[in-house]
C-alpha cells in the first residue's frame, strides 16, 4: 500500500498471500496538464519507476498517471500513482528536477510536498498544508 504521514511518508506494499508489510522509507524528504509536462511525462514516470521510494513495489502494480508541471516553478513536476490492482492504495508523488534529472522529492497520500516544495508550487498541485 502506499501510504503517507503528516510529514514525511512511506510506500508500504502488503505482500500477496502472507499480509506481511514490507516498507521502504522516503530518503528525501492542480495545474492542468501543460505541453511541457506531457514532454516531460516519460521521464518523470522513468524517475518514479526508478526511485528508492518505490523499489519494494512491483512496477505493473500501479500506473503513473496525471502528470504535471508547476505553473509557478517548471522544476517541480507531481503525479498520481494508481493501482492496477487491489494490493495498492492510490498515491502522490512531487518530483524535483535536479542536476538535469527528475527526482521524486516525496511520496504519500497526505499532505505530499508539505515543507518540501516551495508554496506557490503546492498550490499549484492543489495541495493544503497546515499552519
Amino acid at each position: 500500500m502506499f501510504r503517507g504521514t503528516t510529514t514525511r511518508t512511506t510506500l508500504t506494499r502488503v505482500a500477496s498471500g502472507a499480509g506481511a508489510l514490507a516498507s521502504v522509507a522516503l530518503l528525501a524528504g492542480a495545474a492542468p496538464v501543460s505541453a511541457a509536462a506531457v514532454v516531460d511525462a516519460p521521464a518523470i514516470e522513468q524517475a518514479v519507476r526508478t526511485s528508492p521510494a518505490t523499489a519494494g513495489v512491483d512496477p505493473a502494480a500501479y500506473r503513473v498517471a496525471d502528470v504535471r508541471l508547476s505553473a509557478a516553478d517548471a522544476t517541480w513536476a507531481a503525479a498520481h500513482l494508481a493501482p492496477t490492482g487491489a494490493d495498492l492504495e492510490p498515491a502522490d508523488v512531487v518530483l524535483h528536477l535536479q542536476d538535469g534529472a527528475w527526482q521524486v522529492a516525496d511520496l504519500g497520500s497526505f499532505e505530499v510536498g508539505c515543507g518540501i516544495a516551495p508554496a506557490p508550487v503546492l498550490g499549484d498541485f492543489g495541495t493544503v498544508c497546515p499552519g
